[in-house]
């Protein structure tokens, strides 16, 4: 699917995640004096370059000056009229993060170990030991890197396949925020069970890990577009924690 194709409650609720994140408020307030930029978005092991949030501020502007649709056509034109926007300002699910993670894994791997590490290397830094589900399927064999990268890149494209679909869930995302804001508001985790769900048992442990985890789910997803990604990764249901 093309960014431009979204549905537009894809990206009202990419504007309400931007708009919960007190870093961005604090970069947009900043944005509009004429000092310099403070230590905190500045990047500390490169300090001539900046952090991903005011790269993701210079592709979303400052969003507490611009209504909703001010944003909305003005990301809709980005990515009907600039590919390379399309591929900055990107729409992504877990899928996305397979090469990115493998690459930076290896390069990691490389420096420690001073040469490429073997597929062996490579299972036991990326997977611990509650993620059987991965590893039970891994071939067990010892070759360098650079000749097995295909492999394995199937071999994680095919796990993820069978748990999690290629879907953007809407309810879900849009639950995980209606629950953040009420423990924002100062409700307990009690309280905001018997308002979001009254049929369960807020003195249900389950239940109450469930809500925990929906909270933690919402502050994910924040720091995701902090760093320029919507939805971006995070412990959806269904999927192997990672």
């Amino acid at each position: 699917m093309r960014h431009s194709d979204y549905p537009k409650q894809f990206y009202k609720l990419w504007w309400e995640y931007l708009h919960r994140s007190e870093n961005y408020r604090e970069l947009c307030e900043h944005m509009r004096t004429d000092k310099p930029l403070p230590d905190k978005f500045i990047n500390p092991n490169h300090p001539q370059s900046c952090t991903k949030i005011v790269y993701t501020y210079l592709h979303n502007l400052d969003i507490h000056q611009l209504t909703f649709e001010e944003w909305y056509e003005y990301k809709i034109s980005c990515f009907k009229n600039n590919e390379k926007a399309q591929q900055k300002m990107c729409i992504r699910q877990y899928d996305d993060y397979l090469k990115e993670e493998i690459d930076g894994s290896i390069c990691f791997l490389k420096r420690t170990l001073g040469r490429d590490p073997t597929i062996q290397e490579f299972k036991n830094f990326l997977f611990d030991d509650s993620q059987t589900k991965f590893r039970k399927n891994w071939a067990f064999v010892i070759e360098p890197y650079r000749m097995a990268k295909p492999k394995v890149l199937k071999i994680i494209q095919d796990e993820i396949a069978k748990y999690r679909k290629k879907v953007i869930r809407y309810d879900e995302i849009e639950r995980y925020l209606k629950i953040f804001d009420l423990k924002q508001e100062g409700l307990t985790i009690k309280a905001i069970i018997n308002k979001i769900d009254p049929n369960r048992s807020g003195d249900d442990d389950a239940v109450i890990r469930t809500f925990r985890r929906d909270i933690s789910n919402a502050k994910e997803i924040i720091k995701n577009v902090e760093n320029g990604n919507f939805p971006g990764k995070y412990n959806q249901r269904g999927c192997i924690p990672i």
